[in-house]
């Protein structure tokens, strides 16, 4: 019998309640967050930021920026959160969160290319994104609205904010993309986040467990309502 495959919207929910169980069972990967510190980002005046090739899209995005700039210094204001508690159980005052620049906050559509899995990260071809555009004027409904609430960490220590968009419309449009261009079906996302950034402290045990109880109420105080009327392409804007 074919295993039953879960509608998008279920897919995706389910996607985050599994993101947070690991991180709680199997604890940070010091691996990843070790890569995070020394590979993929830089200090930035007062703060660390992570590097273009961790954060600024290589396929097409909703974002970048949002489009209520009150969201995106919301959301800048719940990573200071994060960085100033880290900050505050890390005694050695080493860098301890890198963030993506909120003027590139974003909800990824489809990816050309991933840090995680390509050496060289390539954006997509002028050519791709016309390809891409004319599939979006053919398949858009218009604008799509996605409501933004809570906190999640990842294993690999991504901190996001997780999205959840009103209407199917966000997943059928990225169906439509990849059915017609397989070549950005390749690192395709289940979920819909903004991530807000790394973590760069490899937490264990009960310091960890007391960090996730802590993000959970954090992120009780993030919640918002964002619609798109156009993305992000690496080579202009696209209508929806």
């Amino acid at each position: 019998m074919t295993p039953r495959r879960l509608d998008p919207d279920t897919a995706c929910r389910t996607r985050y309640r599994r993101l947070v169980s690991r991180c709680r069972r199997l604890g940070l990967d010091p691996v990843a967050v070790a890569r995070s510190t020394h590979q993929l980002s830089h200090a930035n005046g007062s703060h660390r930021e992570l590097d273009e090739s961790a954060f600024k899209p290589t396929g097409i995005a909703l974002g970048c920026p949002l489009p209520d700039a009150r969201v995106g210094r919301r959301l800048w204001r719940a990573a200071r959160w994060v960085e100033r508690r880290l900050a505050a159980q890390s005694p050695h005052g080493d860098a301890v969160f890198a963030h993506v620049p909120p003027d590139w906050y974003h909800i990824t559509l489809v990816n050309r290319a991933h840090y995680r899995m390509d050496n060289v990260v390539s954006p997509m071809t002028p050519e791709e994104v016309e390809q891409a555009r004319t599939i979006v004027s053919r398949h858009s409904r218009g604008p799509i609205a996605v409501c933004i609430r809570g906190l999640i960490l990842e294993r690999s220590g991504g901190l996001f904010a997780p999205g959840y968009p009103a209407s199917d419309d966000l997943y059928e449009l990225r169906s439509h993309i990849t059915e017609e261009m397989p070549l950005l079906a390749r690192y395709l996302p289940v979920i819909a986040h903004i991530k807000l950034g790394h973590v760069l402290v490899p937490l264990a045990g009960e310091q960890l467990k007391d960090f996730l109880a802590w993000l959970k109420t954090c992120g009780d105080l993030v919640s918002a309502r964002l619609i798109f009327s156009d993305a992000y392409s690496p080579w202009g804007r696209i209508e929806l």
